[in-house]
């Protein structure tokens, strides 16, 4: 009888000790999902919080397609290359406007910011595009670097809106039609609107 009781306690302790151990790491392990869920809930809140905050004129802004730098330049001279309506920019807004050349936030920091573009995004050099502006078809022409520029609006009546959703997403994203040839895409312009 002894003997079982012995074996009964010693068992006892065990199971003790065991359930001791399993309840201590799942406590511990619901412990660290709450703190990383909230450290995570933290760090979305910051970013949210510094796409919203308006950048330095002087901020220092690379842009690259693949691993080649494009330019360096800074946030004044982009408000005004882009044409930006604001003198105080966020970083929501500057990523909106240079995604029109295919560029993407890649990294910020307190020295600059870094946009890059996939080689395949790119558009290509010293090429018409039918893109759109403010609503309506325009006439983009890219630069020796790739960048687009406005040559003409068509703000008459050719709104983007009577488009069919999948021809205004090509027209948005200047995969419509190109052509190295203004009176091409002119030609191609009035076969869109008739």
């Amino acid at each position: 009888m002894r003997v079982n009781k012995k074996k009964f306690i010693t068992i006892s302790a065990f199971l003790i000790v065991g359930l001791f151990f399993s309840t201590y790491y799942i406590v511990n392990k619901k412990i660290e999902q709450r703190d990383l869920k909230y450290l995570n809930t933290l760090v979305e809140e910051t970013n949210a919080s510094k796409a919203n905050e308006i950048l330095k004129n002087d901020l220092k802004v690379v842009f690259y397609t693949e691993n080649t730098k494009d330019k360096v330049t800074t946030i004044k001279a982009l408000i005004d290359e882009y044409k930006i309506d604001k003198k105080n920019v966020t970083e929501n807004e500057l990523a909106k406007a240079v995604s029109k050349d295919g560029y993407k936030l890649s990294s910020r920091s307190n020295e600059g910011i870094i946009f890059r573009r996939d080689s395949k995004d790119s558009l290509e050099k010293n090429t018409y595009y039918i893109g759109e502006k403010d609503g309506y078809l325009a006439i983009y022409k890219t630069d020796d670097n790739g960048n687009l520029n406005i040559h003409k609006v068509y703000s008459d009546d050719i709104s983007i809106d009577n488009f069919m959703e999948v021809d205004a997403n090509k027209i948005k994203n200047y995969k419509y039609f190109n052509s190295k040839n203004l009176n091409e895409v002119e030609e191609k312009i009035t076969e869109l609107t008739t």
